[in-house]
């Protein structure tokens, strides 16, 4: 009876401690999930996208990704004004408990603008003029191959960088007098927020471009080109950018007589998690075309 009662004991500690790892929540992974935005130029007011649905694929033990292995992210089903996120601004598109292990892409679901209905829409000023454009979407799912691990225990915070500028096109079929379309072919990139660092600075401004707009770039250790704007003080943030040296260039739009403003600032190192500070400031000097 003893030898029995203790054969019982046993078998309730094991079907315990089984139900405890399935319920645990350390077994399990998180991913959160972000969308910034490196601004267009100055005459676009609004990029407005909307979001339907963000999934995310776990890699095949052969390492394929199948329609099945798509996990929901979010449905947000919603409209983002991109422009209201560059600078290091955030806008949180969800976040989901996973399976620890590897995953490989990230989609996001757009739709097509209906005749009645714009999903997604640019505002744009010309000859002091502000209208709204539509724009189309390439592809109604926007796919970014980035590899990532999900581990135990431990919230993943990666970031979508949503490069505006290089994104948006005129379509040039559609052109005809005042009705303009643009088409939005996305260009991304995927960084970890745990892994990346920031540079910030400030252009001294001057009467001869104190009015024009100042665009920052830089080149990531991949080959990314990353820019951004100066605001109206001439301060600028280069963020989310993964260690390495960075050289950087700033420039100016040529006016009608040719004159343009650029300058350089080389050899700087950014460490993960680290912002790092210009205390020089920079001064543009006049070039020619």
């Amino acid at each position: 009876m003893k030898k029995a009662l203790f054969l019982l004991f046993g078998l309730t500690l094991v079907l315990l401690a089984q139900g405890c790892i399935r319920n645990n929540p350390y077994s399990m992974g998180k991913l959160e999930l972000f969308i910034t935005d490196a601004p267009p130029a100055a005459n676009f007011k609004e990029v407005n996208v909307t979001i339907t649905k963000v999934e995310i694929c776990k890699e095949n033990e052969d390492g394929n990704d199948e329609d099945n292995n798509w996990i929901t992210l979010s449905e947000p089903n919603e409209m983002i004004n991109l422009l209201e996120f560059s600078g290091g601004k955030l806008k949180d598109l969800g976040v989901v408990d996973l399976k620890p292990g590897q995953y490989n892409q990230i989609r996001m679901h757009i739709p097509e603008n209906e005749t009645l209905k714009s999903y997604n829409y640019v505002m744009v000023e010309k000859d002091g003029i502000i209208s709204k454009e539509d724009l189309k979407v390439a592809s109604r799912t926007i796919k970014l191959v980035n590899p990532f691990i999900i581990k135990e225990g431990i919230t993943t915070q990666l970031v979508v960088d949503f490069n505006v500028a290089h994104s948006i096109s005129n379509d040039k079929g559609v052109e005809q007098g005042q009705n303009r379309r643009y088409v939005l072919t996305p260009v991304t990139r995927v960084e970890s927020l745990s892994t990346t660092g920031a540079i910030a600075g400030r252009v001294i401004l001057e009467l001869a471009y104190e009015d024009l707009l100042i665009r920052v770039t830089t080149i990531d250790p991949k080959g990314n080109e990353i820019s951004t704007i100066c605001n109206e003080q001439g301060e600028f943030t280069l963020s989310f950018l993964p260690a390495g040296l960075y050289d950087l260039t700033f420039t100016t739009p040529a006016g009608e007589t040719g004159v343009y403003y650029e300058a350089a600032y080389d050899g700087v190192e950014v460490e993960n998690g680290q912002s790092v500070i210009l205390t020089d400031g920079i001064t543009l000097q006049e070039q020619a075309l």
